[in-house]
């Protein structure tokens, strides 16, 4: 079993967000046990993130987020 690093918290770099992307979802694919419903991995998505990627995507998602 593959186990994945932890992942890096993405920002805003457009470069960095296929790589962030992929490596966050090797790491929800192989920790199943940790993020066992939507709302784990929305959790963990939103923990990934920082600055302006955390706000644009909670524009999206939640209007009042307790993620960011």
């Amino acid at each position: 079993k593959i186990r994945y690093k932890d992942i890096r918290t993405f920002s805003k770099k457009k470069g960095e967000f296929n790589a962030f992307l992929t490596n966050l979802k090797d790491k929800i694919r192989t920790n199943k046990a940790t993020f066992r419903d939507k709302e784990d991995r929305i959790g963990f998505l939103f923990r990934s993130l920082k600055g302006k990627a955390c706000k644009t995507l909670k524009t999206y998602y939640i209007k009042d987020s307790v993620y960011c």
